[in-house]
């Protein structure tokens, strides 16, 4: 999309800054309209497409949204800025949702629809809501997310990497992941003590894994449990009833460390263990 210069709606830096912050929900608004403007051009999707900004706070990215969006939803937990935003974008008031975004089926609540999220995602869900879309990959096609630089870095990181772990691997068997660009902590009230990296996340062209993907979860995840241990270590149990041949076929692999293995890696290994 094209972000229209125009912006509806006051500066969210004032009010942001009269809004004592809620702890427990993360909240660091974003202050700086330059920034919030790049963000939003980052996302590209044509004026009807399903947009769905999470934790919008005072608008710091909706008032570039509304402009261009036509079916646009927004995710806010804190209800008083849920009703906020309901009384600047009457509009949309009947798409603000006052919920947390975790507990949302995405498949079924906007039945089935391709959604693209963007977000200035709160630090303390970024785990829980990465792993969620993940799960619901049938259906999100894009994120355009805000968050801790070192968390952004393990997105992004391939094989060989010490940021390399179980969220790369889970993400990036589904999905192209990129950083854009860092945004410091001045930009934000109150001021965060980490710098924040914008990335885009972008569903690949991978229907279903050439495994069993429930069992390849499992490997992942036992593997990097042990990430100090050769492959042959941390899923030893599970190698026991596996034909000669094929342990053969994967002697190479066996002798590496979860880090060292590419994702292809991780999907040979699960054809050939024993895990229920």
């Amino acid at each position: 999309m094209t972000v229209n210069q125009r912006v509806v709606g006051s500066s969210p830096t004032g009010g942001a800054m009269k809004h004592r912050p809620i702890k427990q929900l993360g909240q660091n608004f974003l202050i700086n309209d330059e920034i919030a403007k790049r963000i939003v051009g980052e996302l590209h999707v044509g004026d009807d497409d399903l947009v769905v900004e999470v934790g919008p706070g005072y608008g710091a990215l909706t008032k570039f949204l509304v402009n261009g969006c036509k079916n646009l939803y927004l995710i806010e937990k804190d209800k008083s800025l849920a009703v906020k935003l309901a009384r600047r974008y009457p509009s949309f008031s009947n798409k603000i949702i006052g919920c947390d975004v975790l507990d949302i089926n995405y498949s079924t609540f906007w039945n089935g629809k391709n959604i693209n999220f963007i977000t200035n995602l709160p630090y303390n869900i970024t785990g829980p809501f990465i792993f969620k879309l993940i799960h619901h990959r049938d259906v999100v096609k894009q994120v355009i997310c805000m968050l801790q630089k070192e968390v952004a870095e393990r997105l992004v990181a391939k094989p060989g990497c010490k940021q390399y772990g179980i969220p790369s691997v889970l993400l990036q068997a589904y999905y192209d992941s990129e950083i854009l660009f860092d945004v410091d902590s001045i930009n934000f009230y109150p001021k965060p003590n980490v710098i924040s990296t914008v990335i885009r996340i972008t569903r690949n062209n991978v229907d279903k894994l050439d495994c069993d993907e429930h069992v390849f979860d499992n490997v992942v995840h036992l593997s990097f449990n042990q990430r100090r241990k050769t492959i042959k270590n941390s899923l030893n149990p599970y190698l026991k009833n596996i034909d000669s041949d094929d342990l053969h076929e994967i002697r190479n692999l066996l002798t590496l460390r979860p880090e060292q293995l590419k994702i292809s890696d991780f999907i040979d290994l699960t054809r050939l263990v024993r895990i229920s």
